[in-house]
């Protein structure tokens, strides 16, 4: 058996690796999708309006109800149970865009939580 020195190596730290439950965006080059943990941190809500900020790169899903203009669902209620719903369009494509990502790959992007104007986001 051979022996190997660890004089050299680093230990990672677990903080750089996306944990299953954390709240996070997948955007593929046919949508995009907000996983079950961004759902559980808007209790309830089934319709968000998006905002884009391209000069900070900042993107919000502020919950709003289904009349607000501009309001998308963004999840598929059965049995009372909220389920991620894949938002179709040319946004995902604006985002690549914008990026200068490559549209062979997904991304994901980890979401916080934050309040405006007293409305979940």
């Amino acid at each position: 058996m051979d022996t190997l020195s660890m004089e050299n190596f680093q230990a990672i730290d677990n903080g750089l690796f996306k944990k299953s439950q954390e709240a996070a965006l997948t955007v593929k080059n046919n949508g995009i999708t907000f996983n079950s943990a961004c759902l559980a941190g808007m209790e309830g809500i089934c319709y968000v309006k998006l905002f884009l900020d391209s000069k900070s790169y900042r993107l919000i899903a502020l919950a709003c109800d289904e009349k607000t203009p501009g309001a998308l669902r963004w999840c598929n209620v059965h049995n009372e149970r909220r389920r991620p719903r894949k938002l179709s369009g040319d946004f995902a494509d604006l985002l690549y865009e914008m990026m200068g990502w490559d549209i062979r790959y997904r991304y994901i992007i980890t979401a916080n939580k934050i309040e405006i104007e007293g409305r979940d986001a």
